[in-house]
This record gives C-alpha cells, sequence and structure tokens, in this order.
C-alpha cells in the first residue's frame, strides 16, 4: 500500500487507528508505516518519500522553518492536536493533487 492509500484509508475511518485525533499519533502511525516498509523491503528503500516531500511543501505553504517537523507545523500553525490531526487530511490531499 502506498502512502496516499494509506492516508485515504486514515482518514476515511480515523476511530479504527486512533482513540483520540491527536497529530502526534498520526505522524507516529505514519513514521511505524514507513519504518516497516523500509525494513520489510531494502530493495525499495527508502519508502515514504513523499512525507518528507510533504514536510517541506507545507513549511513553504505555512511561510515557516521547517527544523521540527510537519506535525509540529500543524500543531502550531492550527490550534492544537484535533485541529493539526484534522488539517493534516487536508493538506495532504492538496499536496499530493498538485504533486502526482
Amino acid at each position: 500500500m502506498c502512502l496516499n492509500r494509506l492516508v485515504e484509508t486514515l482518514s476515511n475511518r480515523p476511530r479504527v487507528f486512533f482513540k483520540d485525533k491527536s497529530i502526534i499519533e498520526l505522524s507516529a502511525f505514519i513514521s511505524g508505516y514507513c519504518f516497516c516498509l523500509d525494513e520489510s523491503d531494502k530493495e525499495n528503500f527508502p519508502h515514504c518519500k513523499e512525507l518528507k516531500n510533504f514536510s517541506s511543501w507545507l513549511a513553504n505553504k505555512c511561510e515557516c522553518v521547517n527544523d521540527s517537523g510537519w506535525e509540529d507545523i500543524l500543531r502550531n500553525q492550527y490550534g492544537g492536536e484535533e485541529q493539526g490531526f484534522d488539517k493534516f487530511f487536508e493538506l495532504w490531499k492538496e499536496f499530493w493533487n498538485n504533486n502526482k
């Protein structure tokens, strides 16, 4: 499953995967997913390059420094854990559609 498909799945059914809408939990889940892909398929390492590109794209869009990661940008720019969680899916879709 590519990263975009995972994000779509999480977006459609977040309560299946997360107890609370937390940008930190979302980040940990996605990071763990990417780590598992990297470990299980070393021939195509690294996986989830889109996530790094998303982080740079987001920093540019928000006109902020990208030194702490996309999850911190979302939490700080959009008012907290739950707001950042919700905004991630909206912004990911915009990013994905603009960078196919």
